[in-house]
């Protein structure tokens, strides 16, 4: 499976529970975005980038409704946060999942989201904190789960079930992702600049190349266009214009141009 299908895979998952309003209206359109910008965010950290991707790909594929698929999954969340407290410059606190779900209600406006009981409280009422406290509870339900040596959750066997907290965490990777979008996308093009290849470095490898032609280099003279005398000259007085060089075979052409060029990589 390529990037795309994943990206309109997981899009296609939870895009019916991302158009409620109290998500946040201004996040209505913006789910295509929010997938993009988390798999560009992902690859910033080429190991989580790596197991990431191949667990995603286990979730949204073959083995979607296994719950080792999703246990596996899961973990990944927390690093993901991790990595954007990071980027976003946020203290550590926020680390952790409800570290995160305390920045999105900095109203106090929060909830108990540590039990499952929990979200039957706030099933059908409010959508954004059930998805929450879904994915917290999915969280903390591996963990303990892989603490207790293999005592899996009751709702491991529900194919239902599992689908419902997987979506859960799809649902939180996006939501994080928009709410520290400026940070990441900052992060992002700052890394493209640095990864750009170096005209400097290339200039150095040209001047290196031809730097034997400054010694011996014969000069040639050309005539057109009511000038007559020296090629370099010519040139020169082109400012920057394109002219054709003619000449017969050996006469020096591909030199000339070899020169023209250490000159100019000479001054940049």
């Amino acid at each position: 499976m390529d990037i795309q299908q994943l990206k309109t895979i997981y899009i296609s998952q939870i895009k019916d529970d991302f158009t409620d309003q109290e998500i946040n209206p201004n996040y209505f359109n913006a789910l295509n975005s929010g997938v993009n910008l988390l798999f560009k965010a992902v690859y910033l950290e080429r190991e989580l980038a790596h197991l990431f991707i191949s667990s995603l790909e286990d979730v949204l594929g073959e083995k979607s409704t296994d719950y080792n698929a999703f246990a596996a999954f899961v973990t990944y969340l927390e690093k993901y946060l991790k990595f954007i407290c990071k980027t976003s410059g946020l203290k550590s606190e926020y680390e952790s999942l409800s570290g995160f779900i305390k920045t999105l209600f900095l109203d106090n406006a929060s909830f108990p989201c540590h039990e499952r009981k929990d979200i039957k409280k706030l099933s059908g009422q409010a959508p954004l904190r059930e998805f929450l406290c879904t994915a917290h509870c999915a969280r903390l339900d591996v963990a303990h789960a892989k603490e207790k040596q293999q005592i899996m959750p009751n709702w491991c066997q529900n194919q239902v079930e599992i689908l419902k907290n997987r979506n859960a965490v799809l649902m939180v990777f996006v939501l994080a992702t928009l709410k520290y979008q400026e940070a990441l996308k900052a992060k992002i093009r700052t890394e493209e600049v640095n990864n750009e290849p170096s005209i400097k470095s290339y200039l150095e490898k040209v001047v290196q190349k031809f730097s034997s032609l400054e010694n011996g280099f014969v000069e040639l003279n050309c005539a057109g266009n009511g000038y007559r005398g020296n090629v370099l000259e010519l040139w020169k007085k082109t400012d920057g214009k394109r002219f054709f060089l003619f000449a017969d075979a050996g006469m020096g052409k591909t030199t000339t141009l070899q020169y023209m060029v250490l000159q100019e990589a000479k001054v940049v």
